[in-house]
């Protein structure tokens, strides 16, 4: 589990020492929470949220980012 106990991993030291190095780990549901979070303040605020395509590379997770953005 990921050390800081706010955070809501679903990620055991079993399953990261299983994984190859280096290698790209997204939990979905908190990426999921966070853009719930954003999208409220866009829908609240009318500010347009924009994602920095050079700073954010994991692509296959686009589709969900969509949803919320």
């Amino acid at each position: 589990m990921h050390e800081n106990k706010h955070i809501e991993s679903k990620i055991t030291q079993e399953m990261l020492n299983s994984l190859p190095s280096p290698c790209w780990l997204l939990e979905e549901h908190l990426l999921k929470k966070n853009l719930k979070i954003l999208n409220n303040i866009k829908e609240k605020t009318g500010v347009k949220i924009l994602l920095a395509l050079k700073g954010y590379a994991l692509w296959k997770s686009f589709d969900t980012v969509r949803e919320y953005l």
